[in-house]
C-alpha cells in the first residue's frame, strides 16, 4: 500500500484555521462533493448548502481573497497541517521503514514551544549522525544510532519562524553517507476582515392634478454601484430622508423597487419609485428621497500566531 493511502483530513484541524479551510477546499471536485459534503457539512454550512456549483462560487470568494493577498502558495503546506497526530505518525513510520536510507526523519508532533523530531535509521549497520540547524543542540555533537534503530529528539519551537534541522549520516562499516533535512514552515494564521462604508443616493418622484391623486406621474431613478473590491449590502437598504420639494402638498403613498443585478454579491442595485398618490388631486405632490445602502469589503490579514497555539501536524523527510 502506498505511504499516500494513509493520509486522511482531521477535522478538528481543518475547522480550527483559515488557512486549512481554504487548502481543504482545493481538494473537493465534483466527483468527490457529496461524500465530502456529508462529513463537511456541519462545520462548514456555508459552503456546503446547495450543490457543487454553488459550491465552487463561495470557494472561488475565498481563493480570490489568498490570491489578492499574495497568499496562493499555501496549499501543500497547509495540508500536513490538516493531518491528525495518529495519521502523521502511520504515515512517517511507513515513510521510514520504506526508505531504506541511512537516516530518515520526521516531526512526531509540536505544541507550545517544543517539538519533537523521529529519526529512524533504515539500515541493518550502525551509522553515526550528527545534527545542524535545530536547538537546543544535543549534548554530543555526533552521536550513534544502532540498524534499525529509531530515536526522539526534542528541539525549540516558535510558531511565527520556520523551523528547520538536517541530519548527517555515515555508516560505520560501509562508510556510506547520508543526509535529510525536516522543514515545518512557519505556522500561518489568517483572518477575513471586513470594512463597510455607506452609500448615499438621491432620487424625486410626484403625482397628482388635474383631479386625480395616483395619476399624472413624475420620477428619476437611481443607482448604487460598489466601488472596486466591495459588494452591497442589499438586507441594508433604507429611505434615509423624505422631503417635499418647494411648497408641493408632497406624497401621501409610494412604493419603490429595489433591482439587485444578482442574489448575492450585489455590485449594482438600481431604484425606480412607482404606486405614486399625491396629497392633492389639484396639485402634483413632488419629493425628493435620500436613500442609503452599505457597501461591504473582505480583506485577508495574516495574524502572527503565539506560542500558545498548540498543534499536532506533520512534516516528514525521508
Amino acid at each position: 500500500m502506498p505511504c499516500e493511502d494513509l493520509l486522511q483530513f482531521d477535522v478538528e484541524a481543518v475547522s480550527s484555521s483559515l488557512t486549512n479551510r481554504y487548502t481543504m477546499l482545493q481538494y473537493i471536485n465534483q466527483q468527490n462533493y457529496e461524500s465530502m459534503k456529508q462529513e463537511y457539512n456541519a462545520s462548514f454550512p456555508e459552503y456546503f448548502s446547495g450543490g457543487y456549483d454553488e459550491f465552487k462560487l463561495r470557494r472561488n470568494d475565498l481563493t480570490k481573497l489568498f490570491i489578492a493577498a499574495g497568499y496562493s502558495d499555501l496549499h501543500t503546506s497547509s495540508y500536513r497541517r490538516t493531518l491528525s497526530a495518529s495519521t502523521a505518525a502511520a504515515y512517517a513510520t511507513c515513510m521510514a521503514q520504506h526508505s531504506n536510507q541511512l537516516i530518515a526523519a520526521w516531526i512526531q508532533t509540536y505544541s507550545g514551544d517544543k517539538i519533537l523530531v523521529s529519526i529512524r535509521n533504515g539500515r541493518t549497520e550502525d551509522v553515526s549522525y550528527t545534527v545542524i540547524g535545530a536547538t537546543p543542540q544535543p549534548a554530543e555533537p555526533t552521536s550513534t544510532l544502532g540498524g534499525g534503530g529509531d530515536k526522539v529528539l526534542e528541539f525549540d519551537y516558535d510558531p511565527a519562524q520556520d523551523f528547520l534541522v538536517a541530519f548527517n549520516a555515515v555508516g560505520l562499516k560501509t562508510g556510506q553517507m547520508g543526509s535529510t533535512i525536516v522543514v515545518l514552515e512557519r505556522e500561518r494564521r489568517f483572518e477575513i476582515r471586513k470594512t463597510q462604508k455607506e452609500l448615499i443616493s438621491k432620487l424625486s418622484c410626484g403625482a397628482g392634478g388635474y383631479g386625480h391623486g395616483d395619476g399624472n406621474y413624475r420620477w428619476t431613478d437611481t443607482t448604487f454601484v460598489a466601488e472596486q473590491d466591495y459588494y452591497l449590502l442589499f438586507d441594508t437598504r433604507r429611505v434615509v430622508h423624505e422631503e417635499a420639494i418647494g411648497s408641493s402638498p408632497g406624497l401621501r403613498t409610494y412604493q419603490l423597487e429595489w433591482i439587485p443585478d444578482s442574489p448575492t454579491r450585489t455590485r449594482r442595485v438600481a431604484v425606480h419609485p412607482y404606486g405614486m398618490v399625491g396629497n392633492s388631486n389639484d396639485t402634483q405632490g413632488i419629493v425628493e428621497l435620500t436613500l442609503s445602502i452599505m457597501a461591504e469589503r473582505e480583506e485577508l490579514i495574516e495574524v502572527t500566531p503565539t506560542k500558545a497555539v498548540a498543534t499536532t501536524p506533520l512534516g516528514i523527510a525521508a
